[in-house]
């Protein structure tokens, strides 16, 4: 994701949207993926991602984007109980 939003937030992209947001190379490989899987799969796709900023080759993530990855896994877990309970 770019820069244009502060360090560790997290975005729901649709499949549209993700090259407007990423720079990187892998943005071609993700979107390749979703083109072949919307040929077996009739739903709508979506991708998670968290900004981050510094994406030098070999640095580790920051606390702050650690924080906010554990934060959102708390989050989709207890979404899934939630579900799974009803």
């Amino acid at each position: 994701m770019t820069n244009t939003l502060d360090e560790s937030e997290i975005r729901l992209l649709d499949t549209q949207e993700i090259s407007s947001f990423s720079t990187s190379t892998h943005t071609s490989s993700i979107l390749l993926v979703i083109e072949y899987l919307k040929k077996f799969i009739d739903t709508q796709f979506f991708v998670i991602g968290i900004s981050i900023e510094n994406n030098s080759f070999g640095e580790g993530f920051s606390k702050k984007i650690l924080d906010s990855s554990n934060k959102f896994i708390e989050v989709i877990k207890n979404s899934t109980a939630e579900v799974l309970q009803d």
